[in-house]
C-alpha cells in the first residue's frame, strides 16, 4: 500500500493528468472567431461606402437611383417626407448592419484575449442573426424598395450590397466559432 499524505481530516488523492478530475485549462485566445468576426464587421462597415447597384433601366428618383452605396440609399430614405413603415424599416436596417459591423470588429478583437469566449460568441450571434433578418427583408422587399424584382436586383448587384448580405453571414460563422467548447479552453 502507498503512502497518501493526510490533508485535515480528508486524504489527498493524487490526480491523473488529463483525468475526469483534473482542472479545465485556461482560456485562450480564440483567432478563428476573431477572424471571422472581423471580417464580418469590415463587410458591415464598407456596405456603408461601396456601390449597391450598377447602372440599370431604371434610374428615376433618388429612392431608385443606381450606382449609390449604403450611405446615399440611406440618405435617399432619410430624405423622404412621409416614408411607408417598410421605407423606415429599411433605412434602420441599412445603418443597423453598419452598427452590427462595428459591434462584431470590436468582439472579434475581444476574442484575441484569453477570456471566456462562449458570451462574446451569444452576443455576436444574437447581432448577426438581427443583420441576417435585415438581409432578408431588404431582398424579400426588392421591388418596393429598389424598384426591381430580385433577379434584376442581383443582376445589378455591386459589392456593397454584397458585403451588406455577407455580414450577418460571416458574423453567424465566427460566432459558432467563438462558442465552440474548444475555442474557450476546456
Amino acid at each position: 500500500m502507498t503512502d497518501v499524505p493526510r490533508t485535515g481530516s480528508r486524504r489527498a488523492t493524487p490526480v491523473a493528468a488529463g483525468s475526469v478530475l483534473s482542472p479545465p485549462s485556461a482560456p485562450t485566445a480564440n483567432s478563428w472567431a476573431a477572424f471571422f468576426l472581423v471580417v464580418a464587421g469590415f463587410a458591415g462597415v464598407l456596405q456603408l461606402l461601396l456601390p449597391w447597384r450598377s447602372a440599370g433601366p431604371d434610374a428615376g428618383d433618388a429612392l431608385h437611383a443606381v450606382g449609390v452605396g449604403g450611405w446615399p440609399f440611406y440618405r435617399a430614405l432619410h430624405d423622404l417626407p412621409a416614408p411607408a413603415f417598410e421605407l423606415v424599416l429599411a433605412r434602420f436596417v441599412v445603418l443597423g448592419v453598419a452598427g452590427v459591423g462595428l459591434a462584431l470588429i470590436l468582439l472579434g478583437l475581444l476574442n484575441l484575449l484569453p477570456i471566456d469566449h462562449r458570451p462574446l460568441g451569444t452576443v455576436a450571434l444574437l447581432l448577426s442573426a438581427g443583420a441576417v433578418l435585415g438581409a432578408v427583408f431588404l431582398l424579400a422587399r426588392a421591388r418596393s424598395l429598389f424598384g426591381v424584382g430580385l433577379n434584376a436586383l442581383f443582376g445589378q448587384a455591386q459589392p456593397g450590397f454584397y458585403l451588406m448580405l455577407a455580414t450577418g453571414l460571416v458574423g453567424l460563422v465566427g460566432a459558432f466559432a467563438a462558442m465552440s467548447a474548444r475555442s474557450s479552453g476546456r
